[in-house]
């Protein structure tokens, strides 16, 4: 259940990525301010938690009332660090501290594993 803190972690990782189109020569440069993850999430299991991901690489969840910071998702693999900046007691979300976690999208879902603590998976809101 610690989905929650998944889910920031989430938004961290949604995917961005370097892109050229091709025709113009354009570049996308790999940023917070062009993850895929940008926006509103559901946790699939959990339904009262959302998870909002910014364009600052920072992201908070309603359930564990908290804010958290990540690293861009590694592009090979995946991996990321995703940061607690405030204690939670609540029973399913993750202790105040670093985790290294690894974070996969597909299409409208986004799903997370740092570690012992279980995957979680969240769904894009309309």
């Amino acid at each position: 259940m610690r989905s929650l803190l998944w889910s920031l972690a989430v938004a961290a990782a949604l995917l961005a990525g370097c892109t050229d189109d091709g025709d113009s020569g354009n570049t996308e440069t790999y940023s917070c301010t062009t993850l895929a993850a940008v926006g509103t999430w559901r946790n699939t299991s959990f339904t009262t938690d959302l998870l909002t991901v910014s364009s600052d690489c920072t992201a908070e969840s309603t359930y564990c009332n908290n804010t958290m910071e990540f690293t861009l998702p590694d592009q090979s693999d995946g991996s990321m660090t995703l940061t607690i900046l405030q204690p939670n007691f609540n029973v399913n979300c993750l202790d105040q501290g670093s985790y290294s976690c690894e974070y996969e999208q597909d299409g409208i879902f986004l799903r997370f594993d740092c570690g012992g603590f279980g995957q979680f998976e969240y769904q894009e809101e309309p």
